[in-house]
This record gives C-alpha cells, structure tokens and sequence, in this order.
C-alpha cells in the first residue's frame, strides 16, 4: 500500500498539527485566533489526507478495512442520532478525526512512514519537556503563574491541608504535558530526527521533565519501569502478573485516598466521603470515584440515548474523567462499542508479536500500558499522543532493535 506522505503537504501539515499540539494548548489561553488557525490546518490535513487515502483506495479497488467499517458506522451512529433526535456532540467529531489522522499515519505505515510519524511525536515532546523546565524555572524565580498552577484546595498525597504547585508546562494540566512526554518516551526510539549522542540525552530530558509534573500519570511509568526491569529475566507471565497487580493498585489509589485523620480537608474538592476508619487511618472516596458514581448516574438516567457532555459538566460541575464513561455519555453505547472493538481488533492481532518482543520495545509498552491503565481516569478519545501510540503496536511489532 502506497505510504500517506506521498505529498510534502501531507507532511508538514503533520508536523504543525502533532508535533505543534504543546504550542497550541498554551497559545490557546491568550490568543483565540490560534484556535482558529489550528483548526485550519487540523482541516486542511484532513482533506488533503482524505485525498491520499481515497487514491490509495482506488488503487485497491475500494477494499475497506475493518477499521474504515468501523469509523463509517460511528459516522451513521452520529447522524442517526442528528436527525432523529437533533443531537450531536463534538466530543464524536474530534473522534473520529483523531482516529482518522492517526490510523493513516500509524496503521497501515510503511516503516519509513512510522519513523516520520515517530519523529513527530518525539518532537512535540521536546516542546513539551521545554514547556516543563520553563515552568520549573518560573516556579524558582517568579511570582507569575503562565506554566504552572497553585492548587489552593488540598491534594491527594501531596504536602497536607497546604496549597501544591503544579507545574504544566505549554499544556493546561501537568497530566497533559505528562501524556505528551511519556508518549515522546515511547517513540523516541523509533526516530530519527535526534543522533544517537542526542537521544541519549533526551531519555534524561524526558524522565527529568516527566518527574518534575508531579502527575500520578508519571509514577505509573517509572514504576511500571522498575517492574519489567527487576523481572526481566523471569519468564514474561510473571511480568504481566506483576503489571495487572500495579494496574490495580494504580486505579484503587486514584479512586480512594488512604490518609490519617484530620491531616487534609473534609470535605472538599478531592476528599468526597470518608468510607472507614481504621484507628488514625482513613479510607476516603476521591474525585475519580465520585465522578464514577456521576457516570452511573448518568447512564442510568439517560439509557438509550447520550448524555451529552456538556450537559454532564453543567449537572456534575466537570467532565468524568473515564474514557469509556465519557464515549457513553457522548455518543451513547454504540459508539463506545465500535470505539472498544477497534482496541479489541488491534490488540487480538498484535499481542502475541508484541510480548514476545517486550525485552526490544521495552518503553513503548511500558507506555502503552501506563496509558490503557489511564483511561480509567482520562478521556484519551480524542488524543493524538493515546491513538499514535494504540496504532503504532503495528510497526513496533516489526521494528528491528535499534539502539
């Protein structure tokens, strides 16, 4: 199958729209005509990739992938809803234009293809960490707050009742420049933008700039990390077991805070109800698991068609953060269910390929993992960073070990 960079504008359209995701995020909160710029350019890419794609589909007498029959009835879910019931989310037109940009760069990639997808990716890290250690730097010398947050309510496992400082970077959260950078981690690899001397050093730029976001996102890679190192020599079902323990952990830790008594305040923002008390001890349901308890709500209120996410943001006073929930309250369980039978479809053909080569793709899927694990307390639906890295599994499979 002919590549998706046959044309030079393809290409660059590309390097404006993922590797320049940091700057719009950060450009976005003082100048709204950037929004519309990179709105022009998101489409401009998707026409002249549709112009691409549609050629090569000619080429191959109009032979539809299962993912191409996918995205088409996520399209007629969408417009079933419109017209029998005037309804429409642009939760489900990002979607589909995410999935859409990212399959043809991605899936069905040549290796050349990959590595410029890759490059890409691994680029938009580099702003990312910059953004980072900006922020950091503001943090030390500045009063201003133009890279960084102060948390003025109290946060879970942070320093007490106190406000935290997080550091964002270009992005609005540190969990985005947290995504943005593990996702340059895991394709930094693959690149070849970046010498060997210079990769090297972009691992630590990477691993520094990711720590410094503080973000729960951050702790699951590095110990994820730590894991598959210390059992590398054991046989791969130890290292899945060792992960699946972790996942757990990791979500049990997100939904409830294990704090002693009256050292955070209650009730607030991240401390919804305690559960119970053992002696000194407190098991508290956070924000993550309250906004599940809202999903349900949700859903059950509303059983055969969406939500809608803006209306849940206005009900529950923000979004549910839990990408299944949000694909329900968005555009309903169909769409959730084509959006898990496309995971399904990827992993059923890939998995095998990709444990055999854990010990060669180590990051990448140490990365891979951290994100499907995040997904229960983020919406990745409409991520090129979740979608880049769910459709590379393809390349990566058959990537010789570079260093």
């Amino acid at each position: 199958m002919q590549g998706i960079f046959p044309k030079p504008t393809v290409k660059g359209l590309c390097y404006v729209v993922l590797a320049g995701l940091p700057f719009y995020y950060f450009l976005r909160n003082y100048f709204e005509v950037s929004i519309y710029l990179y709105s022009a350019f998101l489409l401009a890419l998707l026409v002249d990739m549709f112009v691409v794609d549609f050629k090569n589909k000619i080429n191959n007498h109009f032979q539809l992938d299962r993912f191409a029959i996918l995205e088409l009835l996520i399209v007629i879910n969408a417009l079933i809803l419109f017209l029998a019931f005037n309804y429409i989310d642009r939760a489900i037109i990002l979607l589909l234009v995410a999935l859409y940009i990212s399959k043809n760069i991605f899936l069905f990639s040549s290796v050349q293809d990959f590595v410029n997808g890759a490059n890409m990716i691994a680029l938009s890290a580099v702003f990312g960490s910059v953004g980072i250690i900006l922020g950091f730097i503001e943090v030390l010398i500045s009063d201003t707050q133009f890279l960084s947050d102060v948390m003025t309510f109290d946060y879970p496992y942070s320093n007490g009742i106190g406000s935290t400082t997080l550091i964002n970077g270009f992005f609005a959260t540190a969990n985005g420049s947290a995504y943005c950078i593990g996702a340059g981690l895991a394709f930094l690899k693959y690149q070849n933008l970046f010498d060997l001397k210079l990769k090297k050093s972009l691992y630590i730029i990477f691993v520094g700039a990711l720590v410094l976001t503080k973000t729960k996102f951050a702790v699951l890679i590095l110990a994820s990390f730590i894991v598959l190192t210390i059992l590398q020599s054991r046989p791969v079902r130890n290292s899945i077991s060792a992960l699946v323990i972790l996942a757990f952990s990791y979500i049990f830790l997100s939904h409830f805070i294990i704090a002693p008594s009256g050292s955070y305040d209650y009730p607030s923002a991240h401390f919804r109800k305690i559960i119970f008390s053992i002696q000194n001890i407190d098991l508290v349901l956070g924000n993550y698991g309250m906004y599940k308890l809202y999903v349900l709500d949700a859903i059950e209120s509303h059983l055969l068609l969406p939500f809608g996410q803006s209306y849940f943001q206005e009900v529950y006073g923000g979004r549910a953060h839990f990408m299944l929930g949000e694909l329900i309250i968005s555009g309903g369980l169909g769409v959730a269910s084509l959006v898990s039978l496309y995971l399904f479809f990827i992993f059923k053909a890939n998995w095998k390929p990709l444990l055999d080569g854990i010990k060669d793709n180590k990051i990448y899927l140490i990365v891979l993992f951290a994100f499907l694990v995040e997904t229960i307390n983020w919406n990745f639906s409409n991520s090129f960073y979740f979608w880049s890295l769910i459709f590379g599994v393809t390349a990566v499979k058959n990537i010789s070990d570079n260093p």
